[in-house]
C-alpha cells in the first residue's frame, strides 16, 4: 500500500497536481529564510554571478494546514570541496558544498517555522511522504533504491577494458556511513555469465563461503566497493582493510555463508550448538551431512584450512575441543 501511494505521489508531482498554489507569494518564507540565514538582508552575489537562487517547488499540506515544504536555495558561496555523503537515507555525490544548504535544497518546518538543511534532520518522519518528493525532483539517489555503483561495477567486470557479455546480477545489500555522514564501504553482490566449475570455499571472519564454482569477478559472488578509492574488491582481498570486522559484522547480521559453528544452522552460534557438538562427539546423532568442507572435498585458494564447518579451532578434526571453544566463545 505504501509503494502504492508513493507512485501515485510521483505521478501528482509530476503532473504538478501539488505545485505551490499560483496565486501564492512567489517567494514563500522567504522573510525568515533571510532572516535565519543573512541577518534579514537580501545576499549579495558571489563568485560573479549576478542573482541569487530561492524557490520553493513542493509544498505539503495536512487536512488543508501546510506543515513543510521543499527549498531550493544557491546563494552563490560555494567551498572547494566535493561532497560524497548520505543525507536523509540519500546519497549525494560529487556535490559542490553549498551554504546555507549543502546540496542547495533544505525543508521549511512550519510548525517550528524554521529551515533545515538535510544533515539537521534527525526526525525524518516529521515530513510525511519526504523520500517520494524527493524521488519526484531527482534529489540524491536512495539507499536501497536503484543501485549506486551499477556502471561501475560492469566496468569492473570487463576483460582487457571489454565487459562480458552478461551481468547476471548486481546488487547492494549493505551502506556503511560513518559518523559524519560519510558513505565508506558497500557491500555488494554481483556476478558475470564466467565462472569455472570446482567446488571451492572461502573462508571470511568467522563465517564459509561455498560454491560449486568460482566466479567473475568475485570468486564466491560478494565484493565490496571502497569509496575511498573508488574500487570494487573481493570479500577474500580486504582482510588488511581497516573495515574488515564491520564488514564482518554486517555478514553476520545478513546471514550470509554459513556460521562456524552453527550445528543447528539457525543462522547465529548459541549454547545450543554447543549441546549439539557434545551430542554428536557422543554419536547420540551424526553430523550434518554437509558439515564437510575440505574433507568433503571443496578448495580454496586464499583461506585457512577449514575441514569442517564444526571444527571450531581449525585443528582438522571434531571434538570436545571444538565444545570449549564454543563455550569460549559465548563466555567472551
Amino acid at each position: 500500500m505504501k509503494k502504492r501511494l508513493s507512485i501515485l505521489l510521483i505521478m501528482a508531482l509530476a503532473a504538478g497536481l501539488l505545485a505551490f498554489p499560483a496565486h501564492a507569494s512567489e517567494k514563500p518564507y522567504y522573510d525568515r529564510y533571510l532572516a535565519q540565514y543573512f541577518e534579514g538582508a537580501e545576499p549579495y552575489a558571489y563568485d560573479d554571478l549576478d542573482a541569487f537562487f530561492y524557490e520553493v517547488p513542493y509544498v505539503h499540506q495536512t487536512d488543508g494546514k501546510t506543515d513543510w515544504a521543499l527549498v531550493y536555495a544557491d546563494s552563490g558561496v560555494h567551498q572547494e570541496e566535493l561532497l560524497n555523503a548520505v543525507r536523509v537515507g540519500r546519497y549525494f555525490s560529487a556535490c559542490d558544498v553549498a551554504y546555507p544548504f549543502e546540496v542547495c535544497y533544505g525543508v521549511y518546518d512550519a510548525e517550528r517555522d524554521r529551515f533545515y538543511d538535510f544533515r539537521e534532520i534527525e526526525d525524518e518522519s516529521r515530513y510525511p511522504d519526504l523520500q517520494a518528493v524527493l524521488d519526484a525532483y531527482h534529489v540524491g539517489k536512495r539507499l536501497g533504491g536503484e543501485p549506486l555503483f551499477k556502471d561501475a561495477f560492469y566496468r569492473y567486470a570487463s576483460w582487457e577494458g571489454e565487459p562480458y557479455n552478461d551481468v547476471i546480477s548486481y546488487s547492494e545489500l549493505a551502506y556503511h556511513i560513518d559518523p559524519f555522514g560519510g558513505l565508506r564501504w558497500v557491500l555488494v553482490q554481483g556476478d558475470t555469465n564466467i565462472s569455472q566449475e570446482t567446488l571451492c570455499y572461502e573462508v571470511v571472519g568467522d563465517r564459509v563461503f561455498r560454491d560449486s564454482c568460482y566466479h567473475v569477478p568475485f570468486d564466491l559472488t560478494y565484493g565490496v566497493y571502497d569509496m575511498e578509492v573508488s574500487r570494487f574488491y573481493d570479500l577474500t582481498h580486504i582482510k588488511n582493510k581497516p573495515y574488515y570486522a564491520q564488514v564482518c559484522a554486517e555478514l553476520d547480521r545478513l546471514d550470509l555463508g554459513e556460521k562456524i559453528g552453527d550445528i543447528n544452522r539457525d543462522g547465529r552460534l548459541d549454547i545450543g550448538d554447543a549441546t549439539g557438538h557434545q551430542r554428536c562427539i557422543a554419536e547420540f546423532v551424526a553430523y550434518p551431512d554437509n558439515d564437510a568442507v575440505s574433507a568433503g572435498g571443496y578448495q580454496t585458494r586464499h583461506s585457512q584450512p577449514q575441514a569442517y564447518l564444526t571444527d571450531i579451532n581449525c585443528d582438522g578434526k571434531r571434538d570436545i575441543n571444538d565444545v570449549t571453544a564454543v563455550q569460549r566463545i559465548l563466555s567472551e
